[in-house]
């Protein structure tokens, strides 16, 4: 998958287990957007700490395209896995 490119609303954003127990640690992550740490935060939350990118939009504060940039760049870091 090209990198920021989720290609369909449909994908999951799963939120990876590692970072369940240390996930406040993510405000301090250098050069994490507010978008980023706003996804993270949506993400834990949730019982299943996943959801559809569309919900996941709707939810926040930013455009689909800056939540898939957003998305892809939490993909890199190993912090949520797609599927």
């Amino acid at each position: 998958m090209p990198k920021g490119d989720l290609g369909y609303p449909k994908t999951s954003v799963t939120l990876v287990s590692s970072w369940l127990d240390r996930f406040e640690e993510f405000d301090n992550l250098r050069g994490a957007s507010d978008l980023e740490q706003e996804i993270v935060l949506e993400l834990h939350q949730l019982p299943g700490r996943s959801l559809r990118v569309w919900r996941l939009n709707q939810r926040l504060s930013g455009s689909m395209s800056q939540v898939r940039a957003a998305v892809g760049n939490l993909e890199e870091a190993g912090v949520v896995r797609l599927a």
